[in-house]
């Protein structure tokens, strides 16, 4: 120093980032309070230049962005899982149809049949589930699910429900109860002569229910050893087969067989 001298000096505010949050090293310790040197001051796992924008507090791990899931109104069904969730992480929807219907799709932010279904939270969501009646028949018994499980009370996994013979879908088409093992069909046909004015006998009525999927023949005798056969490939279906076997030729005896 040889002579006297006026120094200064310039200060600026501190615009770097040194941990690359997103926010300059003065906002840090001026207006947040947070570290300028550690990206995530909470340890909460989201950046401390996230939470700023998401209005969290950088300094508190139990604020933190989230996102809310909602369900919107749906029928026949319910959904569960929505709620409010962290950014980012997977929420999962799954639908539960009521009694007789079952779950056909996702509407609103999310479409497809997955089910459950497993959903990012990057934004707000409003899902919705469709449901329909559920017509399928996967015991093949005439009788779709919804009418199985609603009108009769059967077992839509099981085509003979109370176990005597008879599928449920002939049953109801019989008029006979598909869930009662004393209500079945008769097991033997009915006859009855249709007579001319003269009161002569003209032909033989035969009414017999039948079974869907099996063959039915009728046959004639005349010494109930000897059979001869009237009419064969009569087709079940679950109703009231009649025939008229006319009184013409020699007949002692008339029956139906199921094949």
């Amino acid at each position: 120093m040889y002579e006297n001298r006026s120094v200064g000096a310039t200060f600026e505010q501190d615009t770097r980032d040194s941990d690359q949050d997103g926010l300059s090293n003065w906002a840090e310790l001026v207006l947040h309070g947070t570290d300028p040197n550690d990206l995530d001051s909470d340890g909460d796992g989201f950046l401390d230049g996230v939470e700023i924008s998401e209005d969290t507090n950088p300094n508190a791990a139990h604020s933190y962005p989230t996102r809310v899931l909602t369900v919107s109104n749906t029928g026949n069904g319910t959904v569960s899982g929505a709620g409010t969730y962290r950014l980012g992480t997977d929420a999962t929807l799954e639908a539960s149809p009521t009694l007789g219907y079952h779950f056909t799709g996702w509407t609103g932010d999310d479409s497809g049949t997955d089910n459950p279904l497993v959903i990012v939270m990057g934004g707000n969501r409003s899902v919705g589930a469709t449901f329909a009646q559920d017509t399928r028949d996967p015991d093949q018994d005439g009788l779709n699910t919804y009418r199985e499980l609603i009108f009769h009370r059967t077992d839509p996994n099981d085509p003979d429900s109370d176990g005597d013979g008879w599928n449920d879908g002939d049953e109801v088409s019989l008029g006979y109860s598909p869930i009662s093992a004393q209500s079945t069909p008769p097991s033997t046909p009915a006859f009855s002569a249709l007579r001319l004015p003269s009161g002569a006998v003209d032909a033989l009525q035969v009414t017999f229910p039948t079974r869907s999927g099996r063959s039915y023949r009728i046959e004639e005798s005349l010494d109930l050893q000897v059979w001869t056969v009237w009419e064969a490939g009569i087709t079940g279906n679950g109703v009231i087969i009649h025939r008229r076997v006319p009184a013409s030729g020699q007949k002692g005896f008339v029956r139906v067989v199921e094949d």
